[in-house]
């Protein structure tokens, strides 16, 4: 048997939860379960925005970290650029590139290229 006379939240199932909130909406209305679902909205909204902020900020770094290794040897062949250079572009390119990847998936823009293409149509 049972040695409490109430339960907690963080004891309850989401069976319980839906239950609890259908029945506060019913006796104080839907104006506080409006609200509650608002604030909710936006606090997702906001680490959603947060994240693609912090991947932006990848990216660019990455970019920047490209464009510097390659400054010295503007004008040059492609061949004159020592292998372990282009190793680390290539590394720096890919890491912006699953970086705006990150971001189109934050953003929900899954499938397109940076061109704003789908490369599957």
């Amino acid at each position: 048997m049972r040695n409490k006379d109430h339960i907690t939240l963080s004891e309850c199932t989401k069976e319980d939860l839906l239950w609890i909130i259908k029945r506060m909406s019913v006796l104080r209305g839907d104006y506080y379960l409006e609200k509650a679902l608002n604030e909710l909205w936006y606090e997702k909204e906001m680490k959603r925005i947060d994240e693609a902020d912090k991947q932006a900020v990848i990216a660019d770094q990455k970019r920047r970290e490209y464009i510097s290794l390659l400054a010295p040897y503007k004008g040059k062949h492609i061949l004159d650029i020592p292998h372990n250079v282009l190793e680390k572009t290539d590394k720096a390119m890919k890491a912006a590139k699953e970086a705006d990847k990150k971001i189109c998936q934050i953003d929900g823009i899954g499938g397109l290229n940076m061109d704003g293409v789908d490369p599957h149509e």
